[in-house]
């Protein structure tokens, strides 16, 4: 957990740089980080921390993995709601329609997904 964490304070910290590696358009540096999106980037080291410790924790089966990654992503669309309230006074109601909704079901198939793997892996590795 706290290597992926360091991971992605280093990819914010690339972005907040100006590096091309938050988006290939559009604002870059610290414009981009506290624009419409910052609450999403800035919940990456706390997601992937939380990811990490679940994994750890539950074990590393493909239930346990689904809630992890899932708890992951629910922290992301959550910190990325709150930011977007924050900047544009939005009720939360509509704020959760325009960053959360349009999101769920893509979010649920990359949790499945990253469940999968991260199962699969664990089999792989011991043949």
């Amino acid at each position: 957990p706290g290597v992926a964490a360091s991971a992605m304070v280093l990819y914010l910290i690339e972005g907040m740089a100006g590096l091309p590696v938050l988006s290939p358009i559009g604002p870059v540096g610290f414009l981009h980080i506290f624009g419409p999106t910052g609450g999403y980037l800035l919940a990456y080291p706390a997601a992937v921390s939380i990811i990490g410790s679940l994994r750890q924790r539950l074990g590393r089966g493909f239930a346990a993995s689904a809630v992890a990654a899932g708890s992951g992503a629910l922290l992301i669309l959550l910190s990325g709601a709150a930011w977007f309230e924050i900047l544009t006074g939005q009720p939360l109601g509509a704020v959760l329609m325009l960053t959360v909704t349009p999101f769920l079901a893509g979010e649920t198939l990359k949790v499945a997904a990253a469940a999968g793997i991260a199962s699969g892996m664990r089999r792989f590795r011991r043949s």
